[in-house]
């Protein structure tokens, strides 16, 4: 009697055991007849999400972690944090307004603690929602959700140097061959940036001209880590909800002052700002006049800038000069020859030079120098310079140029290197001085500063499959 209770309970477990195996392959075949033959969609879904929950457990380490809309159709990342390459075959995608859906063969890899981008192709529309799931060779399913509000392009940013990027100014270059041009607003409002997660980034769109199919915008990448890539994304052709504060020049820039409108920073000494004539005048033709627009920092992670503004001397006697000081510890004191531990690039009509010094002594010997006898013409000039220093081999570099023309382009090694620029630390300083001979010294229009490292990030509009 006893054989025969244990033969029924071993028939019992074995019946169990065939039950399991044929609802399993009962499953599997519903829901590979249904998305091979696109019928019932609704009924596709339900059990997409049944496996999907059965699933969960052995497959949390992949994941969609974003789904963008491009002209092409939907753009899936796909995070494996498994030990195990995983092979996903399907993709379907569902409206959840229509119900409409369709489905993709994909057969993509996706590496062990990597990501990849998995295209399904097809037709889709800004500002509809879908679900979307991926299947794996072995019939597991991981799906998201998604209300796809705009167009997006996706951007990748190389970090050329071995040192961390912080808040950089990375320019996007847009032309002929970009795909969003059928899609973008004629007049660009509609493009705004944010990273991989959502978060929005500043930027401006210097210059958009639709008919040529040319832009240039400017972003600020929060972080690039060093010699390595970030991925942001452009977006478009939808409503853009983060203009005007993350669309403009002013929290873009490192230093962005637009004096026809107003004077950002710090004034002292003698310098004015006159809102009637868009001019911030530094000193008057007056004998002995000092005045500064200064900033509390200058730009560090990485110690680098690129700055460019219009000033003109004019109607005294032939003297001082006008300059740039960067990481000097302090404004007060200091002149285009009189350097407080950081490096002055100055344009002096009474030397009839522009320079690159470190000079803590009036009239000092320049680093280098190159001999320019126009500075007090009275004509308006542009000053464009571009500094950055190299905490490999601990060198700084300047180039200044006048007016478009190269005037300096000259490397200090390590022994004469200052300790704020090797530390990041001190001030951004633009100052007028008059002595014993005099002019008027004076700013108008914009005045930018941004960061700059050489060789600088690279942006390449990512290859989809």
């Amino acid at each position: 009697m006893g054989d025969n209770v244990g033969m029924r309970a071993r028939e019992g477990v074995s019946s169990v055991i065939v039950a399991i195996f044929i609802l399993g392959a009962l499953l599997l075949f519903l829901t590979y007849y249904y998305l091979i033959t696109n019928e019932f969609g609704r009924t596709v879904s339900n059990v997409v999400s049944m496996m999907s929950r059965e699933a969960r457990k052995g497959n949390e380490a992949l994941k969609i972690t974003g789904a963008f809309l491009t002209p092409s159709g939907i753009v899936l990342r796909v995070v494996n944090n498994g030990s195990s390459d995983v092979l996903i075959h399907l993709a379907y995608v569902r409206d959840c307004g229509s119900g409409k859906y369709l489905t993709k063969t994909v057969n993509v890899l996706v590496h062990p603690s990597s990501s990849t981008y998995v295209t399904v192709g097809g037709t889709f529309k800004a500002g509809d929602k879908y679900m979307i799931a991926l299947i794996t060779e072995d019939g597991k399913v991981f799906k998201r959700d998604a209300l796809l509000r705009d167009y997006v392009s996706i951007l990748k940013v190389r970090n050329n140097v071995p040192e961390e990027l912080r808040d950089y100014q990375v320019l996007v270059r847009l032309n002929r061959t970009w795909v969003g041009w059928g899609y973008v607003n004629p007049q660009g409002n509609d493009i705004y940036f944010t990273d991989v997660s959502g978060e929005p980034l500043h930027y401006w769109v210097q210059r958009f001209n639709y008919l040529s199919r040319r832009a240039l915008i400017w972003v600020k990448v929060p972080r690039i880590p060093p010699l390595g890539e970030v991925v942001i994304l452009l977006h478009y052709g939808g409503s853009n909800p983060y203009k005007p504060y993350y669309g403009s020049p002013y929290g873009t820039f490192y230093v962005f002052v637009n004096l026809s409108q107003y004077v950002w920073g710090h004034l002292a000494g003698d310098a004015t700002y006159y809102p009637a004539t868009h001019i911030l005048q530094l000193t008057d033709d007056v004998k002995g006049q000092l005045g500064y627009l200064y900033f509390t920092n200058a730009p560090s992670e990485p110690v680098g800038f690129v700055a460019n503004f219009t000033f003109r001397a004019y109607g005294g006697t032939g003297a001082d000069a006008v300059w740039l000081g960067a990481y000097d510890t302090t404004y007060e004191g200091t002149r285009e020859d009189v350097v407080k531990g950081g490096y002055h690039f100055t344009f002096d009509e009474y030397q009839d030079r522009i320079a690159f010094t470190n000079s803590t002594v009036d009239n000092g010997a320049p680093l280098y120098s190159a001999r320019v006898t126009n500075i007090d013409n009275g004509v308006w000039h542009n000053a464009s310079i571009i500094f950055w220093f190299d905490p490999t081999t601990r060198s700084a570099t300047a180039m200044i140029y006048y007016d478009g023309r190269l005037e300096i382009n000259y490397t200090v090694e390590v022994a004469y290197s200052q300790i704020n620029v090797m530390l990041g630390k001190g001030m951004l300083v633009i100052g007028g001085r008059t002595g014993g001979l005099y002019n008027y010294h004076q700013l108008t229009g914009i005045i930018c500063v941004r960061k700059y490292v050489k060789p600088e990030p690279t942006v390449t509009m990512l290859e989809l499959p």
